[in-house]
């Protein structure tokens, strides 16, 4: 299917420098950590190691969130050591591992938003695709938004659900024809060996984000959950373990205020790749590695846990 948009293939060339996150703090000290509904542009710029406050029109309870966000990072259990913080909080997390996968992320997040900018700017039509070295790796990627993509596994969609997009009807009107990336392929640069791809297309493939674990038949279910304790992510008292849900619409999962979660749930079972949500990603990765140093690198660990968590709870 990738030959037949080759011609509107882009090689985007993406920095390779540390990020950073922030928390916005007042005089007194007293820290504010809120999340956006709608997205914005470099929120957290990582990729150039600039941080802006925070301000949103949500807050985020952070308390209720972190062990979902801290999850992100979380590497096999044959590399963990843990770290009891406050209580029972497990950190097992090597900060070198973490700021790899942020960064990694925000790589993605910057070609992606770079991709989508030049596609619009030259007028040309989605899908559109992209690529970019990560490593000793090429990852290619495809751009769709709502309609291009619906029109384009047609013969996967029932009649009325393509005449709502030829018409631009229900969620197909142009407010809801955001532009969204589909992963197709991983290539070796160097050598036959495999691929691996983005680090977190395991979950997404498995569809472990969200109530994915405990959802499907008893034996995808099981798979799942076989998955998650491979890679040490058990939970003793309910058995069966969420450890990528979170309370927060749009974070770490698609949003269910417009539908996406939805359509893209549809949309996955047509794909040929792995549909991502990148934004919501990107936030959750965001708060998990400010959490990540908050609770382990910094004085403030014991100050911000007793002071500031009990706030954010009520």
């Amino acid at each position: 299917m990738s030959g037949q948009f080759s011609h509107q293939h882009q090689v985007i060339a993406v920095p390779n420098k540390i990020g950073q996150a922030a928390v916005s703090q007042g005089v007194g000290g007293e820290g504010e950590i809120r999340i956006l509904r709608e997205p914005t542009e470099h929120l957290i710029n990582g990729a150039c190691g600039q941080a802006r406050a925070l301000l949103g029109k949500k807050e985020c309870r952070l308390i209720l969130l972190h062990r979902e966000l801290l999850a992100l990072f979380q590497p096999g259990v044959e590399c963990r050591s843990h770290l009891g913080v406050q209580g029972d909080l497990p950190v097992g997390i090597p900060f070198a591992h973490a700021h790899l996968r942020y960064n990694c992320l925000v790589r993605l997040r910057q070609a992606y938003l770079q991709a989508v900018a030049q596609t619009r700017q030259e007028r040309r039509t989605f899908p559109a695709e992209f690529s970019y070295e990560e490593a000793d790796e090429r990852w290619d990627f495809r751009l769709w938004d709502r309609r291009s993509f619906v029109l384009a596994h047609a013969e996967r969609y029932g009649r009325q659900t393509v005449t709502n997009t030829q018409e631009k009807l229900r969620g197909f009107t142009d407010e809801r024809n955001a532009p969204f990336v589909e992963f197709v392929k991983a290539t070796h640069l160097t050598n036959d060996t495999p691929s691996s791809g983005p680090w977190f297309t395991d979950l997404l493939k498995l569809g472990l984000l969200g109530d994915g674990p405990v959802s499907g038949t008893d034996e995808e279910v099981s798979r799942k959950q076989a998955w998650l304790k491979q890679w040490g992510y058990v939970d003793p008292k309910r058995g069966r373990t969420k450890p990528f849900e979170t309370s927060a619409s749009g974070l770490l999962c698609w949003s269910h205020d417009e539908g996406d979660a939805r359509f893209m749930a549809h949309a996955q079972a047509r794909a040929d790749g792995i549909l991502i949500p990148l934004e919501p990603l990107y936030a959750a990765a965001t708060f998990g590695l400010l959490a990540l140093d908050m609770f382990t690198t910094t004085g403030l660990q014991v100050t911000w846990n007793m002071a500031l968590f009990p706030l954010l709870s009520h």
